[in-house]
């Protein structure tokens, strides 16, 4: 998907044991009233899709290109631009569909009236973005590769911390799913070593 590095079998079935590791994590919560599952389904497969697309776009980007009129060799965009932008044409979309939506004056009025939830959200804006930053920045140092790889370990351990910080059932398929994860690892870091 955009990425010109050539993979071996391991480095695929490294990926597919982090992937299924991290899906193992979700069975057995939420729905439990076994109602149909598919919408969530379709926006999970969408959702892993642009996990693998978009970074690999974002390192396209920041690559260097050369310029086709003077065949000079031109600097991609930095990370900082890269973020900037990306954020530009986000918040815009949104700022579209609020006004369009007549959410936009509520929505500023409840803030205003609210200043803990002005402060509230101004954090998470600010963690948002140092997050973003970061991201953006390891897609641009390690690669796309390693970002995924980053941001799915990310969300196995946001998981692990979910089962210790609010206990729930530990089912079989979930020590199947740290098992995948970790081998996943294992075969990424041997696969890193050659």
């Amino acid at each position: 998907l955009g990425n010109s590095k050539q993979y071996t079998a391991l480095d695929y079935f490294s990926a597919v044991l982090l992937c299924a590791g991290a899906a193992g994590y979700t069975f057995g919560h939420g729905n439990q009233q076994g109602k149909d599952a598919f919408p969530g389904i379709v926006l999970l497969t969408i959702s892993i899709f642009c996990d693998a697309l978009v970074p690999n776009l974002k390192q396209k980007l920041m690559e260097p290109i050369t310029d086709s009129t003077s065949n000079m060799p031109r600097v991609g965009v930095s990370a900082s631009q890269l973020m900037v932008n990306v954020n530009v044409v986000g918040f815009s979309i949104l700022l579209v569909y609020m006004i369009f939506a007549g959410h936009l004056v509520a929505s500023i009025q409840e803030a205003l009236t609210r200043p803990r939830l002005l402060f509230l959200l101004t954090c998470v804006g600010l963690g948002q973005s140092s997050a973003v930053f970061a991201y953006t920045r390891i897609i641009q140092s390690s690669g796309s590769v390693v970002a995924v790889t980053v941001a799915t370990l990310r969300k196995v351990a946001t998981m692990i911390l979910s089962y210790l910080l609010f206990p729930k059932p530990i089912l079989p398929i979930h020590m199947a799913a740290l098992l995948s994860v970790l081998g996943g690892i294992l075969i990424n870091t041997y696969c890193e070593k050659k």
